[in-house]
C-alpha cells in the first residue's frame, strides 16, 4: 500500500524530499493507505470514506504546493 507514497519520494527532488511539509504529507499518505485493509475488513462504510477524503486531502495539498 505504501507504492505511491515510494513513488511520489522517487520523483521529488532532494531539496522537496527534505522539505519538512513534504514529509508530514508523504508520511500522512503512507499512513491512511496502511488503514485501508483494516477499515475494510472492519466493515464499517464510513471508514473507507473518511480514508478516501483524507487521501484527497492529501493530494490537493501537493498537487496545490508543489504542482
Amino acid at each position: 500500500m505504501a507504492a505511491p507514497g515510494g513513488r511520489c519520494d522517487a520523483e521529488a527532488g532532494e531539496a522537496v524530499r527534505s522539505d519538512p511539509e513534504f514529509r508530514r504529507s508523504a508520511d500522512g499518505m503512507t499512513a491512511s493507505l496502511g488503514k485501508v485493509p483494516a477499515a475494510r475488513d472492519a466493515r464499517d462504510p464510513a471508514l473507507p470514506h473518511r480514508l478516501l477524503i483524507e487521501l484527497r486531502a492529501f493530494e490537493r495539498l501537493r498537487v496545490f504546493r508543489y504542482g
